[in-house]
Order: C-alpha cells, then sequence, then structure tokens
C-alpha cells in the first residue's frame, strides 16, 4: 500500500516557467548558448531571480510578480567569470549612521571562478546596481578556477568552495 502511494504522490508542486527577454528595442532575445548562465539566485526581497554571467556579458534579472526579463549592470568580458550566487539578507549587510538597514533589500553575490583579478560580482536589487569588488588577496588568482559556489552561514561570513 505505501508503494502505491509513494507511485501517485506528486514530487514537488513547483512550477517552472521560461521567460524570453527583450532588448532595448523590443526584439527577443535568447539566453540559450553553452554556459551563458551559471546558476542563478533569488533576491532576499523575492521580488528578483539574477542569472549569473559565465560567460554572458551581463547579468539577466527576471521581476518574478511582472514575467518581465531584462539585462542590467555593465558589461563583463570573460569567460565562466562567476559560479553560482549567494543571497544576503539585508540585516546581514550592516546598518547606516542612522541606524537604519545599509542595503534593504539586501544583496546578492556571485562567486569569482575566472573573473578579473578574482573579482566578486555584487548585485544590489534596490537600486538595480551591479558592481565588483576585491576581497582581499586571493592566491593562485591567476590560474583561474578559483570557486564553485559557497553559503552564507550564521557567523556572517560568506564560506567559498574551492574549485581546484
Amino acid at each position: 500500500a505505501i508503494e502505491k502511494y509513494v507511485r501517485h504522490r506528486p514530487i514537488c508542486l513547483a512550477k517552472m516557467e521560461v521567460l524570453t527577454p527583450r532588448s532595448d528595442n523590443g526584439a527577443s532575445v535568447g539566453l540559450s548558448g553553452q554556459d551563458k548562465y551559471l546558476g542563478g539566485m533569488a533576491s532576499p526581497c523575492g521580488r528578483y531571480i539574477y542569472g549569473v554571467p559565465g560567460h554572458a556579458k551581463r547579468v539577466v534579472r527576471v521581476d518574478v510578480r511582472s514575467g518581465e526579463v531584462d539585462f542590467i549592470g555593465p558589461e563583463y568580458v570573460g569567460e565562466f567569470k562567476w559560479l553560482r550566487g549567494v543571497e544576503i539578507p539585508g540585516h546581514t549587510m550592516g546598518t547606516n549612521d542612522d541606524g537604519s538597514l545599509a542595503y534593504p533589500s539586501g544583496c546578492c553575490l556571485a562567486l569569482p571562478c575566472n573573473s578579473q583579478d578574482g573579482s566578486v560580482l555584487k548585485i544590489d536589487p534596490e537600486t538595480s546596481r551591479v558592481s565588483t569588488f576585491l576581497t582581499g588577496s586571493i592566491p593562485n588568482v591567476e590560474e583561474g578556477w578559483l570557486y564553485h559556489g559557497g553559503n552564507l552561514v550564521s557567523d556572517g561570513f560568506v564560506y567559498a568552495i574551492p574549485a581546484s
């Protein structure tokens, strides 16, 4: 009886939807292509999903409320620039001098793989600003293949998993 129940029970109630981004002139822009986006992450505020640029030049953003898909931030060159991302809630980002949250909607970080100088990609959902920053001296950065993901843990640090 248990076997029969398990066989007919749905595995997951989540739905999958494929969206098509549009260029500035309204033309359809495809997302297909090997290694264009290497992971994704949801914004801590829950409004957006971001595609992490591997071979793609820009971050792709999906507005989950409207279904709109667009590209944000500057263009970045290179291949396998960042792999996977981490959502950082607003309370983890610290406060301003007046006590308000420095990043009310938190931020998203994409971890470096072959990014220039080993930089981390940062996305601010509140402003849609995309930028990069360095975390200090990373050994063997010129050899590439730095990290293959990581996680934020309760001590407020993101721990990145080495790729090699």
